[in-house]
């Protein structure tokens, strides 16, 4: 009995080891063999290589239907690499051939901008040479004229009256010049402004002397009034004057007869305020704005005083831009304008 157990407990091992050595050599030729290729072909595709494909002989089935899953997905992704390498050779192309474009419009441009650049010295050239020209015989043409009301006698008023005219409508020409030609050194770039202490109180005095005439002519009152405490400033005198000339020259124009047109300068909250007050026609709200575009008149029609240009209040606004300083204004329809202009508190000279 022992022989045979013994025998028999050898038998069974034997046919456990066998049996063993049957199913890993199975498995490790169905399943961990092609798992292992596609471990490898997973391998590849991480590295950039799509065109894999497996082969799902000798597998099981579950590996089998796995495979082929996988060779569709890597066809898939082949597929698409492929698809967008050509895409992407068809973006680069249409890029190169977009910058080429862009290249030959720069130099297009550039072209332009030297030929621009010229035109507009030749502009401002030309406008120099015209307003010099147009200045100098309007600059006789007044002082003849009142050289000529001057010695017109008592009795010769129609006379008299026909030089004024002249001389008013000169002065009228002169400042339409003088304000396109500033316009276009702005175009240009060529404003140069200073930058120097200046006393409000003279301004103010030399606008009185040169819209006292004007505002007489028109029946206006003209009046001013400086307040004691108001500090020297660094800016353009000659702007400035220009600046509130042109305010005090636009206000005459729209305030009717036996009106009254004010210039106001105190210290305010900001810095010093310079304010042009008139009773005259108004000015819309929804115009607030527009009045300072160029060549923009509100009033177009037969009530005018005079025509104008339409820079008056334009160049206002760029003046005061180039000093640093703002331009304000309020009003209504009937109700007369104030025009602010704002000097701020680090231009107070000390």
């Amino acid at each position: 009995m022992r022989d045979n157990v013994v025998r028999d407990v050898a038998y069974f091992l034997f046919i456990t080891l066998l049996i063993g050595a049957v199913v890993y050599a199975v498995t490790t030729f169905f399943v961990f063999r092609p798992l292992d290729r596609m471990k490898l072909a997973f391998a590849d595709m991480g590295e950039g290589r799509l065109a894999v494909s497996l082969d799902d002989a000798h597998a099981a089935r579950e590996i089998s239907r796995l495979i082929e899953r996988f060779n569709s997905t890597a066809a898939e992704l082949h597929t698409m690499y492929d698809h967008l390498e050509e895409q992407v050779e068809s973006r680069t192309d249409e890029l190169r051939k977009a910058n080429a474009a862009l290249e030959r419009q720069r130099d297009t441009l550039e072209r332009l901008n030297v030929e621009l650049a010229k035109e507009t010295q030749f502009k401002s050239d030309l406008l120099s040479m015209v307003n010099h020209e147009l200045r100098t015989p309007l600059t006789s043409i007044i002082t003849f004229a009142q050289i000529s009301r001057e010695a017109c006698p008592p009795d010769r008023a129609s006379e008299r009256h026909s030089w004024e005219e002249i001389e008013k409508n000169s002065q009228i020409l002169l400042a339409m010049i003088n304000d396109m030609l500033d316009i276009a050194r702005s175009d240009a770039g060529s404003i140069r402004t200073a930058c120097e202490p200046m006393d409000l109180g003279d301004i103010v005095s030399s606008v009185r002397g040169t819209m006292t005439p004007l505002a007489q002519k028109y029946d206006v009152a003209f009046c001013t009034r400086v307040a004691s405490d108001v500090p020297l400033v660094n800016g353009d005198f000659e702007k400035t004057q220009r600046m509130l000339e042109n305010l005090a020259s636009n206000a005459i124009k729209f305030t009717p007869d036996g009106g009254t047109v004010e210039l106001r300068v105190d210290v305010g909250e900001g810095g010093v305020r310079l304010r042009m007050i008139d009773d005259g026609i108004g000015i819309a709200p929804e115009d607030h704005e527009r009045i300072f575009e160029r060549f923009f008149q509100v009033d177009s029609t037969s009530t005018r005083k005079y025509n104008g240009s339409g820079l008056g209040l334009a160049l206002v606004r760029e003046y005061a831009a180039v000093q640093g300083f703002s331009v304000s204004v309020e009003s209504e329809l009937g109700q007369g304008s104030t025009f602010t202009i704002t000097i701020p508190s680090d231009a107070i000279v000390g």
